[in-house]
């Protein structure tokens, strides 16, 4: 796996030329490989994002949040801990180019809107692989997969088929059961 520094500087390079989707791929990786990495991952980002050209500060955003919808969770919570530098730039007003004009500035600052909002999500994030195996509890294995077509969920639990079934079944049980007393105490 490459380096997490290489690929963030090639990730925030100083151009107008998008993200390499690439790269964002390789990145999204190396979050999975624990914590201390997402740490580190987060320390150059949050230097990228304080250099003063505008295209490597939308660049380090734009990787913050796709790290933070695809990456591990770990990654998501080093920038909920400390998001100041995030929120300072969904206001950013840097010098205006003579080609774009306010536009890369525009882009900052909605780029900066959608870090935020991806940091905090409840999203699909991964957790990293030292917390990667599968936590048990009620409820927690999955039923075989729904034929019905209906789209529903395939788990068993409170309020599911399989459960209200089986409650069905309790209550069948017991009316006749209290039925069949009945009788007998007439």
């Amino acid at each position: 796996m490459a380096s997490s520094r290489s690929l963030l500087f090639k990730a925030t390079s100083d151009d107008s030329s998008p993200v390499d989707g690439v790269v964002l791929r390789q990145l999204v990786q190396n979050t999975s490989l624990g914590t201390e990495e997402c740490q580190i991952m987060r320390q150059l980002l949050d230097k990228r994002i304080n250099k003063t050209s505008a295209n490597i500060k939308y660049k380090a955003l734009r990787t913050v949040s796709y790290l933070s919808e695809n990456g591990a969770v770990e990654f998501r919570m080093q920038w909920q801990r400390d998001n100041n530098i995030l929120r300072e730039h969904t206001s950013y007003k840097g010098t205006p180019d003579p080609l774009t004009g306010d536009a890369t500035n525009i882009k900052v600052r909605e780029e900066a809107k959608r870090a935020m909002k991806a940091i905090f999500s409840t999203g699909t994030s991964k957790p990293s692989s030292s917390y990667s195996s599968k936590m048990e509890g009620y409820g927690s294995s999955a039923a075989p997969s729904s034929s019905s077509g209906d789209g529903g969920s395939s788990y068993g639990g409170f309020g599911s088929s399989s459960s209200s079934g089986a409650f069905a079944s309790v209550a069948s049980f017991a009316s006749s059961y209290i039925g069949g007393a009945s009788e007998t105490t007439s």
